[in-house]
């Protein structure tokens, strides 16, 4: 009997399933990093966005306060509108300086920036009394200003919008990324189980049939045991063992 030196069956098998196993592992913690980064991603795309947002709509609110003071100034009044004009103002500093620090695109705050300065020009023009105010100022040199402050701060808003619309379209990859490598995993464990089938279906379940089917022959009718057996693995073993089996009794 010749000595089994190749792969035995059992290792086969411990193989296949391994490498199948170590494959869906490795599919799934890529999945999960891929899902979790699209989760930070996604949540801080939906924060600044947010952010942003509230920021526009608190400066918005803050600039027609005062656009309303405006207009009461303009017209004679006075009393309490110097403290509406500095609280207002340090409002829209404040939700600058906070707008400054979530943009991305640096462009849309100087822009921000530049039409408010020029506002703030012709507000100051407005405070001063030796300078004529009344609707020529109003409509001519206000207006221009105020409705270019607000043209901008609303560009910012609609710039935040399509920045959250491409992150998103983004993100869109992002989860077919994820989902790609479980994919991959699938249609390649796919693959595995069926080569590992093919190789217990040729490697062993039709040699153990041909042998039994050869060993029936034999009992029955006497047929000579004759089986071809690929590889040397315990079924080559086996049909060696019974080779010498066959070979002893009719020796007997």
């Amino acid at each position: 009997m010749t000595k089994t030196n190749g792969m035995g069956i059992r290792r086969k098998i411990t193989i296949s399933f391994t490498s199948l196993a170590a494959l869906l592992l490795l599919s799934w913690v890529v999945t999960v990093f891929e899902l979790r980064r699209l989760d930070v991603e996604t949540e801080a795309l939906f924060d600044s966005s947010a952010k942003n947002m509230e920021l526009a709509r608190q400066m918005l609110d803050a600039l027609e306060g005062q656009s309303a003071a405006v207009i009461r100034l303009n017209f004679g009044e006075t009393a309490g509108l110097d403290s509406v004009f500095s609280a207002s103002d340090a409002q829209i500093n404040e939700l600058l300086e906070k707008a400054t620090v979530t943009v991305r695109d640096r462009n849309e705050m100087d822009a921000i920036y530049s039409s408010y300065s020029a506002y703030r020009k012709e507000i100051a023009m407005l405070q001063d009394k030796s300078v004529a105010r009344g609707v020529w100022w109003f409509v001519n040199v206000y207006e221009p200003a105020y409705s270019g402050l607000l043209a901008t701060i609303k560009d910012y808003m609609i710039a935040s919008q399509q920045t959250m619309q491409r992150k998103a379209s983004d993100l869109g990859s992002t989860a077919y990324r994820a989902v790609t490598p479980g994919m991959l995993a699938l249609v390649v464990g796919i693959v595995i189980l069926m080569m590992f089938l093919y190789l217990i279906d040729h490697y062993f379940a039709r040699p153990v049939v041909a042998i039994n089917k050869s060993l029936k022959g034999y009992v029955a009718n006497r047929i000579p045991f004759k089986v071809k057996v690929e590889g040397r693995d315990e079924v080559a073993q086996l049909k060696e063992q019974i080779e010498d089996l066959v070979q002893s009794k009719k020796a007997d």
